[in-house]
């Protein structure tokens, strides 16, 4: 796999933390310029996740099963699924060092 590094100045990771069981965010950037994005993505994210669910057919008041389960049915043939091999094999390793940016 090929590295790529850039100058990253805003970024929002999402992962789950096994220890405490609770999903967890990291922020990096600005608060005055990270938040409006965080609330941007997270605004788009949620309207392309209704968009999916009333185009498949879905119901009101899903359980979390029943909307990842409609979700995996909705990706077109030509999408690779890359859930099942790294919901099995992949690790991730978060490390960061904050710099101050004179």
């Amino acid at each position: 796999m090929k590295v790529t590094k850039k100058g990253i100045k805003k970024a929002i990771i999402f992962y789950y933390d096994e220890d405490k069981e609770l999903p967890r965010m990291v922020l990096f950037g600005q608060l005055d310029t990270l938040l409006p994005f965080y609330i941007e993505m997270m605004d788009a994210g949620l309207r392309r996740l209704q968009d999916i669910i009333e185009e498949a057919g879905g119901k009101e008041n899903m359980s979390k099963e029943e909307i990842l389960e409609v979700l995996r049915g909705t990706r077109p043939p030509w999408m690779r699924d890359n859930y099942t091999t790294a919901n099995k094999e992949a690790v991730m390793s978060l490390t960061y060092k904050l710099k101050e940016i004179k």
